[in-house]
């Protein structure tokens, strides 16, 4: 699919401002991500939900959101200047779900404004970028139009969008997409374990060559985990959570001494914060937490940014090579 300006231009406003139980209540505390549990293809790998609004007074998550961005240069400024939004809360929440096939990635986010009132900002910043943009409603489906390119989103109510890149200019293949359907068994047991109030938590189970299975590939452990979930919760200091789940309470216990070996030798980022950072058995899985104050919290991130590489200029890509310096003096 090509990226148009105006999906660049709708990607950026996502990314700058920038989470099911088995029966059919929410269970996130998050509409963004309530709204994707309910429509989960059943390879899903991955669910991420997010909090904006509580992350954006984040440093470090700030500073990620800047790794993102930093090809849109002046999205934030005339989302602030021409739109009178806060480029950082115009969405409030988010979540994401990663299927096995990477193709079907899903977004959903809920603007906090509403929808009229993002789609006036987003044909703002389209206009910004010499582009018009005609937003046509049939539906949930939403149509925007930029000449002869269509591509759609979904909208749930009057704040929650829901947008599949792959399938942005087949309207009646979304449709199908994100009809209602139960959570993967494995992945509403994952979400049974999560904090539903957290800042940010994802689960994952592995599938075969997905992200999943290789961020646990690693991990020198008698037998191969078959799932994790991840919260960070920032309210009140940083109260950080991270489950590795195997097949059986038996197998935990294996596992255990391996995590702890981990913990005793840490990397020089984390020796500061090794001692309080606590690992146990918790039936069939090995849960490793981490509770800071608000003091801890903001030395932890701070940490982590100033560790992190500066970012590169708008527009400019990586070097390979240094230009060849003057050939050598001859000697006498």
């Amino acid at each position: 699919m090509t990226l148009t300006l105006r999906h660049a231009a709708l990607a950026a406003v996502v990314l700058i401002a920038a989470a099911c139980d088995r029966g059919d209540a929410p269970r996130s505390a998050n509409p963004a991500t309530d709204a994707l549990l309910a429509r989960l293809p059943a390879d899903a790998e991955i669910v991420a939900s997010l909090a904006l609004g509580e992350l954006a007074v984040s440093p470090a998550w700030r500073r990620a959101v800047g790794a993102i961005t930093v090809e849109a240069p002046g999205v934030g400024a005339t989302v602030a200047t021409a739109c009178g939004l806060d480029p950082w809360t115009i969405l409030d929440a988010a979540a994401v779900v990663v299927p096995a096939s990477p193709d079907g990635l899903t977004v959903a986010a809920r603007a906090a404004p509403g929808r009229d009132r993002l789609h006036a900002c987003l044909a703002t910043v389209a206009a910004a970028g010499g582009a018009s943009v005609a937003v046509e409603a049939a539906g949930a489906l939403t149509a925007y139009v930029q000449g002869e390119d269509v591509e759609h989103a979904a909208w749930l109510d009057d704040g929650v969008v829901v947008m599949q890149p792959e399938l942005s200019d087949d309207a009646a293949a979304l449709e199908a997409a994100i009809a209602a359907r139960p959570a993967p068994a494995a992945i509403a047991d994952l979400i049974e374990r999560v904090d539903p109030a957290a800042s940010l938590w994802l689960v994952g189970v592995p599938g075969e060559g997905g992200v999943i299975a290789e961020l646990l590939a690693p991990i020198p452990v008698p037998e191969p985990p078959r799932a994790l979930h991840a919260s960070v919760r920032r309210r009140d200091g940083l109260h950080a959570a991270l489950g590795i789940v195997f097949a059986s309470p038996g197998a935990a216990e294996a596992a255990l001494p391996a995590f702890r070996a981990l913990l005793a030798d840490p990397p020089p980022f984390l020796a500061r914060w090794a001692p309080a950072i606590r690992v146990e058995v918790r039936g069939d899985e090995v849960r490793a937490t981490l509770a800071l104050d608000a003091a801890e919290r903001d030395a932890l991130e701070a940490q982590l940014v100033a560790a992190l590489p500066p970012l590169p200029e708008p527009g400019s890509g990586p070097t390979p090579h240094p230009p060849p310096g003057p050939p050598p003096a001859s000697t006498p």
